[in-house]
């Protein structure tokens, strides 16, 4: 078991700022918070000054935070973290694979994802713990976003969930012809989720859209209408396979 306690700092809550609470953190998880918690014993030196701290009869790491600020770790949302190395070096990006394809629903974009990117602990010492990793370029659907820790050494450890999110952006200038389009495409998702043998007849599709494409938009039990929002009037964004 791994343990950290922090003691002293001015500590973010949901309620607010507190001073001083005391917080423990047991296996990367934040296990308790508070003053007189009851797993927690300090340690006292001869001045009285805390010098060690054990939880549930484990030792800990004992960090004196006074001064200082504490918060949960800081999700960043959306990003390419672990996606892309380099901006301007085309060799070092793995978050826009450049192809014509209108819909890539099926685009995974984690299974590109890179633990051991050198920008990932330049994050974390800003406070960031996890992320939205999201495929950028052009296309009308881009394909999947995931969530992410920025900590393991694998794929395995790193990736919490690889699609939690499905990334669209309007394809005309006009905004009431692209939620057009997105119906239309959310229409015949659902249309080959109710009946895909459709699909090897020659249905026509929405153009671009493959098997896999239609598979990976298919909606919930209970099919709901898209719920999307243009931050900033920039991309769309829509929740991924609840249409």
């Amino acid at each position: 078991m791994s343990c950290l306690v922090v003691s002293g700092a001015l500590v973010h809550l949901e309620s607010g700022p507190e001073q001083g609470p005391t917080v423990a953190v047991v296996d990367g998880r934040i296990a308790g918070v508070g003053v007189g918690l009851p797993e927690l014993k300090l340690q006292l030196d001869a001045r009285a000054g805390v010098s060690g701290a054990t939880w549930k009869g484990e030792a800990c790491t004992f960090v004196q935070g006074a001064g200082k600020q504490l918060t949960a770790g800081l999700v960043a949302a959306p990003t390419q973290l672990g996606l892309v190395e380099v901006g301007l070096e085309e060799a070092s990006r793995d978050d826009d694979p450049k192809t014509l394809d209108p819909v890539r629903a099926s685009l995974v974009v984690t299974d590109a994802y890179d633990p051991r990117s050198v920008v990932i602990p330049v994050q974390r010492t800003h406070g960031i713990t996890s992320a939205l990793t999201v495929p950028a370029g052009g296309g009308f659907v881009a394909g999947q976003g995931g969530f992410v820790r920025l900590r393991g050494a694998t794929q395995a450890e790193a990736v919490v969930a690889p699609s939690v999110a499905m990334i669209a952006r309007v394809p005309t200038e006009s905004f009431a012809d692209g939620l057009r389009e997105l119906r239309e495409l959310v229409g015949d998702a659902r249309t080959h989720a109710r009946s895909p043998g459709l699909y090897d007849q020659g249905r026509p599709y929405f153009p671009g859209a493959s098997r896999l494409d239609l598979e990976a938009l298919r909606p919930d039990p209970s099919p709901r209408a898209p719920r999307c929002r243009r931050p900033g009037g920039g991309s769309w964004r829509c929740g991924s396979s609840r249409w």
